[in-house]
């Protein structure tokens, strides 16, 4: 990826971030955050948690759109971690494969990193057979929130990384967030 492209995605997430700091300063919590998401990302579908836990096993693929650290501390159980500024060429060669009759759901944080993601990348994977492709609505933040299950390397983990001690503030049990692995 060229430097200036590699800028752009950067100047856009941080775009992103200053976007959403006065919904948090007003303390709506999650679910303005997911209002604004799914204003700015009007063509990308959002799949909510109640909806995920329901599908059939097997029948999609979860990537996970948060950094290495991130993903250490927990994730969705058999999530795959991928880069936010994955290519779509790189993306493609090595899951669209895997995709084929199954659908894609993206998760980070809140949503912003996976939704971009998720934008980017629905046109490709439909077309390569792709049954489907969706945001994780609130993100492991929700997901967390609600009590669901999490793993990391070593199994179940209840832990969760808080991104940042400001997006942290959206996180309901606060006493459970780690920054580095267990």
């Amino acid at each position: 990826m060229c430097n200036c492209k590699k800028i752009l995605l950067t100047l856009s997430f941080l775009a992103g971030l200053f976007h959403f700091a006065p919904i948090l300063a007003l303390n709506d919590g999650l679910a303005r955050v997911q209002a604004e998401l799914i204003s700015d990302y009007a063509d990308v579908r959002h799949l909510d948690a109640d909806a995920l836990a329901a599908l059939p096993p097997g029948s999609a693929l979860l990537f996970d759109v948060r950094e290495a650290d991130e993903f250490s501390v927990s994730h969705l159980p058999g999530a795959i971690r991928v880069s936010h500024d994955i290519s779509a060429g790189e993306f493609n060669q090595r899951y669209a494969d895997l995709l084929i009759g199954k659908q894609a759901v993206f998760y980070c944080s809140v949503g912003r990193r996976s939704s971009q993601l998720a934008a980017l990348l629905q046109r490709d994977l439909i077309a390569a057979g792709s049954s489907a492709v969706f945001n994780l609505s609130g993100g492991i933040f929700n997901w967390h929130n609600q009590g669901r299950a999490l793993s990391d390397a070593s199994g179940r983990s209840d832990f969760i990384h808080p991104y940042s001690r400001y997006w942290g503030r959206l996180l309901e049990r606060r006493e459970q967030i780690r920054y580095r692995a267990q």
